[in-house]
């Protein structure tokens, strides 16, 4: 019967109960004491689990053991308790390990326990001994492998007997025969990654310089290691940040101060033992201090010798292909760590942190007479190698009180990672200041989870300042700890606090009850404004998972939204550790989820407070710059000033832009060239993709694709001047910053009586940006005029918007014309912008204007296209990319509105519902195709399979913006709308010709002319709705396709957003509830209480739990079943729908009782659950039946 070993998961906990209690819980109590299985899994130090393979989880598991690094429930006294054993050893709290519990099933308890254990020795090769405190005897599972040690109930193993230490030696020509088969097993990854070579020859050549050492079992070679002095160190120190290590040279005599590993294997079984040959290896060049180690980044760093290394950045513009590890011989060496004592350590301490550590250390001193068992607020500790301090580790518990954790919870997605039900609240702290000695960096995690055993805390929290670029958190802190999301929150609305993450809240305050306030602040933060911060945190079962280093070098092109939802799924895997990510962007991170002037707002980007809680101003390196080519051979991007960003790895994320600047670049090309180029991209179509182009493709390559700019900057730089494209929000900074000087002065002319005339404005396109900087310009002393290239506007979604927004634009002070084409701008002699010069279709005119606002159709840039095209990837109307958003190049990965799937995936698209355009990524939010697209290279650099599949999108595209008129416009769509969804208007704009009665609240008259004139087109009382014209549009199976909305008020498009994509059933059956004339404005319809919970970043959990239920109820099988018939019946939408209705009842009236039990209890429990932040409901007592309305649930789940 073959078994596996595995971390024990919290969904193990039924069948662990399960193997306990067929074992016996009163026997286990008697040997192990109260134990609590759900409190092991989660705080154990070392759960395993043995299960019998391709079984489920909960038949598969055969054994349970938990090793714990102190005795159990009191690792904080371990010293204690090995003092108490010395007479057994050098026993250590680094090199010693206990069994805290242990469960098998009979019969075979010996052998599952020693999987459990081998696999536990060589999970942590620092131990040599375990021990298991014993009560009455110890337990038959575990008989076997101890001896019980006399008048100490303890019984002790050595790690020696179970998992023996390799033997090295010098290595000599004869053990190439053992080391022959290890080679050719291991034989392609070993010539990756050294080259090629020939062992006895290796073997037979070593002089001074060269060395080799095997390491043997029973005499017998099991791996070899063979190191070199000869070094190219100043190519190194030119390459890499080797300043901490003195550039691997010694500082008086600047010889070098390193020898580097150039060959190492060991055969599979002995792996864990790889640090054997650490020592004999520091031995064989007894005048250096340095082993480094390269590899190219596709070498996993959990490697058991790996993660004796410490990875060294490189220097910005390296072009060196491997990555650079590096170990101290004194790093061989565990440190010891203590509490802080200000005499012993301080000298010490001072060497490794700067002066502000000083009100850490006085606040520490102040609690040095608490001990540690009794929980001071602060505690600090040192850790110690011989008689130099290489750690400091300070933590504290006010920050973490019952109020301020309540807090994170309510800010961030801490419950996701931490079940508080788990933790005690003394169990937890802060991390407030943490620093190791580079040279011991690799011992980090170890002096962590010291600190956390010494104090008590089973888990620790670290938040970190994003906003100063200048305090960066502690390196350990990010190679470390586990970062955490911060939760997405609901605008408030007009009646609610304005920011619900800011509230005054005073530290000293804090007890132990949740106060209500405490939700929306966070301790230590002053009232005025709240930016997020990055958190971590670290948990006693974390601490012997170390985080994977990534080295692959990733580099980001773009910092659009695109980009973010890109770097927050990638840099968010608590498991992972990216070492080495390049976001390239002229603009930097700017924030766009905020209200600008001249500019729709993107709300598909995250809000400031998330934005900021990224923390990607201290996790990646940020170029401001753009890529002027791609050098694939080489596998680096060249910057406009030459530089060369080296990538293992490339995401292009650029996005789109207007396209003024193109129109005005474009040269027509001959005709010849045109058709060769679309030949071309054809049959790179058809190579890279295994597809055919086909002729009824929206997204062909144009002649306007195959226009080509200019080469010459200076003629480039004089053919824009006076052109602010609209793309550049530091261009529209900078005209923003110069018309208000410009105001100024002409304010300041006024007054000294010289008047002059206000400056001409042109904003030329048609899209939602013109209208929306049409409407800026308004509020600033220019004279604007709006030029449309086409004879209408873009379309805003709805006809009625269409129209009331043309006639809003035609009735402003802004001069408008429609057809007219851009051809050129009109400078003076001086180069000053003057006009600009338009086509028509019979003539061709000069408007005279001092700036020009581009604010053109959306297209891919003239300078990321010309990259493109140079590199040879495939460019169809849009960058050409599989369903795994993988170009031509398996290196370069893109997303955006600048990229399309590729042809071959057509019928896959059709499949989800698409046609031609589902192809396209412009309609995609692009947040939810940035996590689509690290899903996919997350993939890619984990080896792991990928299956190919067409992803699907589900989120929707949103944005706004305030038209001319001062009217506030909101769109939030899914990626596909279709054609024939139902129209559900609200609400009307006021119209002069539209008075009320008498001055009374009666309805305007609701006719057909007005319906055409004014947008009314509800049939119920629109008396309330006046001002605001909003539009439901719901698909054929009931789900929300698009919401629109227009009017004189702002509105919170972000909330409206969570409502698009769900089923109409759960938004209080608001089809029904318009057919009924209950509904008279969708805006206040989703502004009530009741829809709170529907924008509540969990309300996913709930949908998939009452998922969950209806498919294992019989009762709502059979409507299924009946609805499925139908539907294949040919049945139209709307017979379904009424057939639904039918089958449910009202409110959910038909469904069993037993179904509306379910279905009752799970809407209570999630309102219970997230009573903290949902606190508009009134629950029941648990033992009452509420009547909750279970068919919303019911009859959403089932559509």
């Amino acid at each position: 019967m073959a078994f596996s070993t595995r971390r024990a998961r919290p969904e193990d906990h039924a069948a662990i109960s399960k193997l306990v209690a067929a074992g016996g819980t009163t026997r286990y109590r008697k040997q192990f004491g109260a134990f609590n299985l759900a409190a092991l899994l989660e705080t154990g130090f070392l759960p395993l689990v043995v299960v019998k393979e391709d079984t489920t989880p909960a038949a598969g598991v055969r054994c349970f053991v938990v090793f714990s690094d102190g005795p159990r429930n009191e690792t904080h006294k371990a010293e204690e308790k090995l003092l108490e054993l010395k007479e057994l050893g050098d026993l250590a709290v680094g090199n010693t390990l206990w069994v805290d519990f242990c469960a098998a099933e009979s019969g075979a308890g010996r052998d599952l326990f020693e999987h459990a254990l081998r696999t536990a020795l060589t999970t942590l090769p620092a131990i040599d001994h375990v021990l298991l405190l014993t009560t009455e005897s110890v337990p038959p599972e575990c008989a076997a492998f101890f001896k019980a040690v006399e008048e100490k109930r303890v019984a002790y193993r050595a790690r020696e007997s179970i998992v023996p230490t390799l033997k090295v030696r010098d290595a000599k020509v004869e053990d190439s025969d053992d080391l022959l088969p290890i080679f050719e097993e291991q034989s392609q990854n070993l010539s990756q990654h050294f080259g090629e070579f020939f062992i006895a020859e290796m073997i037979e050549a070593q002089d001074e310089q060269n060395r080799a050492i095997v390491a043997t079992r029973d005499g017998r070679a099991v791996g070899m290691l063979t190191a070199s002095a000869d070094l190219d160190v100043p190519t190194l120190q030119q390459c890499f940040e080797l300043d901490v290590y003195d550039g691997f040279e010694k500082s008086n005599v600047r010889l070098p101060n390193a020898f580097a590993i150039t060959l190492f294997c060991l055969d599979r079984e002995h792996e864990s033992r790889a640090s054997d040959f650490l020592a004999p290896m520091f031995a064989l060049y007894p005048e250096r201090d340095y082993c480094i180690f390269t590899a190219p980044p596709s070498v996993r760093s959990d490697s058991h010798l790996l993660r004796n290394f410490t990875p060294v950045p490189p220097r910005f513009g390296s072009t060196f292909t491997h990555a650079l590890y590096v170990l101290h011989r004194r790093a061989l060496l565990a440190p010891r760590v203590s509490r802080f004592d200000r005499a012993t350590h301080l000298q010490g301490v001072s060497r490794l942190v700067p002066e502000r550590v000083s009100e850490v250390l006085d606040r520490c001193d102040a609690e040095a007479a608490t001990s540690l068992s009794d929980n001071p607020n602060e505690a600090a500790f040192a850790a110690v190698v011989g008689d130099r301090v290489v750690g400091f580790v300070a933590l504290g518990r006010r920050a973490a009180s019952t109020n301020a954790v309540s807090w994170l919870k309510a800010n961030y997605q801490v419950e996701d990672y931490v079940p508080f039900e788990r933790h005690r609240a003394r169990a937890q702290a802060v991390l407030t200041y943490c620093v190791v000695d580079p040279i011991f960096a690799v011992h980090a995690r170890f002096v962590l989870k010291e600190a956390m055993r010494l104090y008590d805390k089973t888990v620790v929290y670290h938040e970190t300042t994003t906003t100063d670029v200048s305090t960066p958190p502690s390196p350990v802190v990010l190679a470390e700890l586990a970062p955490i999301r911060a939760r997405w929150r609901p605008t408030p609305g007009p009646t609610e606090q304005r920011d619900p993450r800011a509230r005054n809240f005073d530290d000293d305050d804090f007890d132990d009850d949740v106060k209500p306030e405490c939700v929306s602040s966070p301790p230590n933060k002053k009232k005025e404004e709240v930016g997020g911060r990055l958190l971590h945190h670290i948990t006693r079962r974390l601490v012997v998972a170390p985080k994977l280093r990534v080295t692959a070098r990733i580099v980001v092109s773009g910092a659009t939204t695109c980009a973010i939802g890109f770097l927050e799924t990638l840099l968010f895997q608590g498991d992972l550790h990216f070492v080495h990510v390049t976001v390239l962007s002229p603009d930097g991170f700017l924030q766009r989820n905020q209200r600008r002037p001249l500019q729709p707002v993107d709300e598909d980007a995250p809000e400031q407070f998330v934005f900021d809680a990224l923390g990607l101003s201290h996790r990646v390196r940020a170029i401001h710059s753009a890529i002027k080519n791609i050098d694939r051979e080489n596998r680096a991007v060249v910057l406009g000033d030459g530089t060369l960003v080296p990538y293992d790895l490339l995401v292009l994320a650029d996005g789109v832009e207007e396209s003024t600047k193109k129109r005005l670049l474009r040269q027509d090309a001959p005709a010849d060239i045109l058709a060769s180029s679309l030949a071309r991209v054809e049959a790179m179509t058809r190579a890279a993709f295994s597809g055919v182009a086909d002729d009824d493709d929206v997204g062909a390559a144009s002649p306007e694709d195959s226009r080509v700019s200019p080469e010459n900057k200076e003629d480039v730089a004089r053919a824009l001047r006076g052109l602010v494209s609209l793309s550049s929000q530091k261009d529209v900074d900078a005209f923003i910053a110069d018309d208000v000087v410009f105001s100024r002065r002409r304010r300041r002319l006024k007054h000294e009586g010289i008047t002059i005339e206000p400056p001409v404005v042109l904003v030329y396109g048609g899209t939602l940006r013109a209208l929306a900087a049409v409407h800026g310009l308004s509020t600033f002393p220019v004279v604007a005029k709006l030029v449309i290239p086409s004879d209408d506007l873009d379309s805003l979604g709805d006809a009625v918007i269409d129209r009331l927004v043309k006639e809003q634009l035609e009735a402003g002070g802004a001069t408008v014309l429609f057809g007219r084409s851009l051809k050129s701008l009109v400078h003076d002699d001086d180069g000053t912008l003057v006009g600009a010069r338009f086509s028509s279709r019979d003539e061709e005119i000069i408007i005279e204007c001092d700036v020009v606002l581009g604010a053109d159709a959306a297209d891919t840039s003239i300078e990321l296209f010309r990259a493109i095209n140079e590199a040879g990837l495939v460019y169809d109307g849009r960058l050409v990319v599989d369903s795994t958003f993988r170009t031509t190049d398996p290196a370069i990965y893109a997303a955006g509105p600048h990229t399309k799937f590729s042809k071959v995936e057509k019928g896959l698209a059709k499949k989800h519902g698409g046609g031609p355009r589902a192809l396209y990524h412009e309609r995609n939010n692009e947040l939810e195709l940035g996590t689509r697209l690290a899903g996919r290279v997350l993939a890619a650099l984990l080896d792991e399979d990928d299956d190919h599949t067409f992803p699907t999108f589900c989120k929707p595209h949103t944005v706004s913006a305030v038209l001319p008129g001062g009217l506030f416009y909101c769109r939030s769509s899914l990626p596909l709308v279709p054609n024939d969804c139902e129209l559900l208007p609200t609400g009307s704009l006021d119209d002069p010709t539209l008075k009320r009665r008498d001055g009374d609240d009666a309805v305007p008259n609701n006719n057909d002319v007005d319906a055409a004139r004014t947008g009314v087109r509800s049939h119920g009382d629109v008396a309330r709705a006046r001002g605001r014209y909003t539009v439901l549009k719901v698909d054929g199976g009931g789900r929300v396709s698009e919401i629109l909305y227009l009017g004189r008020d702002p509105v919170e498009p972000r909330n409206l957003a969570a409502l698009v994509g769900l089923q109409e059933a759960w938004l209080n059956s608001a089809w029904a509830s318009y057919d009924r004339g209950i509904v008279d404005d969708w805006i206040e319809f989703f502004r009530q209480d009741w829809c709170s919970s529907l924008r509540f970043d969990r309300f996913a959990d709930l949908q998939t739990q009452i998922r969950d239920i209806l498919v294992h109820d019989a009762a709502a099988g059979e409507i299924v079943e009946t609805l499925r018939k139908e539907f294949k019946a040919g049945k139209d939408p709307a017979t379904l729908r009424l057939l639904r209705s039918e089958l449910l009842g009202v409110a959910g009236s038909a469904l069993p009782p037993q179904t509306k039990d379910l279905l009752e209890n799970a809407v209570l429990g999630y309102l219970r659950k997230n009573r903290v932040l949902l606190p508009r409901f009134h629950l029941p007592d648990r033992r009452s039946r509420p009547p909750v309305v279970a068919g919303a649930s019911a009859a959403a789940t089932l559509t």
